[in-house]
């Protein structure tokens, strides 16, 4: 199932579907984190342990400063807002930094221009008092790439899964895929027509979502 998950994960990227895959990559250590501690009973203690313990490390660089990183808490908060509220923030970590963005480029720009997450300091006008003056704010500023972190994680449950395949019996995979000839042999017609309903487009290869690179 692991490398199903990210199979599809693959596709979306190559599809432009960049928050569908973001959606996806984060609940990849949701399922690691049962594999590898299915006594801790809080998901987000085991998500937190298992990104910190497996991901953590490749975030750690000269970049961020103050000993700032994208660790499994900050993690968990995006997951969190991402996949209940679709907010993708990390509005829980407000102490941490001031303000946040996720960005998104393409895959061959980013071996140009870098393509890491980095916590800025920003210096900024603000007006404070009666009187309106300005004075310089030293901000703390998270920019997140999407793609950077998709790929961390991709790369380190692929690897987990590789490794630790033994653990995983506790997914029962019952998808099952079949052709539309096939599945009326066994499934009643609906009353409806799901391609109509859902406008669905089989020819289409790419999302709406197009950038300018």
């Amino acid at each position: 199932m692991i490398d199903r998950i990210i199979d599809e994960i693959n596709v979306c990227l190559n599809s432009n579907c960049f928050l569908v895959a973001l959606n996806m990559a984060l609940t990849l250590p949701d399922i690691c984190g049962k594999a590898e501690y299915p006594e801790i009973e809080k998901n987000s203690d085991r998500y937190c342990k298992w990104y910190n313990k497996y991901i953590l490390k490749y975030e750690k660089n000269k970049i961020l400063p103050n000993n700032f990183y994208l660790n499994g808490e900050v993690v968990w908060s995006l997951r969190n807002n991402t996949l209940h509220q679709a907010t993708f923030n990390f509005a829980e970590n407000k102490i941490e930094f001031e303000d946040y963005e996720l960005f998104i480029q393409s895959p061959n720009r980013s071996v140009l221009i870098g393509n890491c997450s980095v916590l800025e300091l920003r210096d900024e006008d603000e007006k404070n008092g009666l009187n309106k003056k300005n004075s310089h704010v030293i901000k703390r500023f998270l920019s997140v790439s999407v793609l950077d972190l998709i790929y961390k994680i991709c790369a380190c449950a692929k690897k987990y899964y590789n490794d630790n395949k033994e653990k995983f019996n506790f997914l029962k995979n019952k998808i099952v895929l079949v052709d539309y000839r096939t599945r009326k042999m066994f499934i009643n017609k609906p009353n409806f027509s799901y391609e109509n309903v859902f406008n669905l487009d089989m020819e289409k290869s790419k999302s709406k979502w197009n950038y300018d690179f």
